[in-house]
């Protein structure tokens, strides 16, 4: 899983999302619109963080269910 946020200033996101894809790497990418890189740390700081974190927690527990 690749989780990104929106406003993170690092230009790397859809080109690491296509070199992952073009590896064969089964990848869900989540993109975290509107927030700054490190929101999980200060989640009660930014309103949607919090939202935003269990979003990618529902991903990486479907993640798992499809591997199990």
């Amino acid at each position: 899983m690749l989780a990104t946020a929106g406003l993170d200033p690092y230009a790397i996101r859809p080109d690491l999302r296509a070199k992952l894809v073009t590896a064969g790497t089964d990848v869900t990418y989540l993109e975290m619109r509107g927030t700054i890189h490190g929101f999980a740390n200060i989640r009660k700081a930014i309103p949607s963080a919090q939202n935003d974190v269990l979003a990618i927690l529902r991903a990486a527990k479907t993640m798992l269910e499809r591997l199990a």
